[in-house]
């Protein structure tokens, strides 16, 4: 199944700026650093149809967001990271890296890694001591031993 493009990391901060001006709860009192809305609701995010960046990726999140919404996806499971990322790469716009970084961070599955990512594999090349940047899979490799 193919899945979403991948974004940076400035271009995932403006996606969620623009979901949490869109829709987001708009609070009384600012918060530090000028915060003035909460996130959205995955039942506020998967009540539009449209949101405002390219289709394949407003379907991505829009799908996770009814995924999360209706129950289908349930992002406090204790599955394993197996069947966590089995799970999350079924549901359209999702690949391996996005799964990963997922599966990490908001289900706290601490040895996801996401493997793919090209920051990684270049940081890793240069530790290792490596010319070219190293595949996801010799990187994925060498990780086994970090593993909690």
């Amino acid at each position: 199944m193919p899945y979403i493009q991948q974004v940076g990391v400035a271009g995932a901060s403006t996606v969620c700026g623009r979901l949490v001006e869109r829709l987001g709860e708009r609070i009384d009192a600012p918060l530090p650093g000028s915060l003035h809305s909460l996130f959205p609701t995955a039942n506020a995010i998967a009540d539009v149809s449209v949101l405002d960046m390219p289709k394949a990726r407003a379907r991505a999140i829009i799908g996770f967001a009814q995924a999360v919404a209706t129950g289908d996806l349930d992002l406090y499971a204790g599955e394993s990271r197996e069947d966590t990322r089995r799970r999350l790469q079924a549901l359209p716009g999702i690949g391996p890296w996005s799964a990963d970084l997922i599966a990490a961070r908001a289900m706290n599955h601490t040895d996801a890694f996401p493997a793919s990512d090209l920051s990684l594999r270049k940081s890793a090349a240069r530790a290792f001591g490596h010319e070219e940047i190293i595949s996801a899979r010799e990187l994925a490799q060498r990780s086994l031993s970090w593993r909690p």
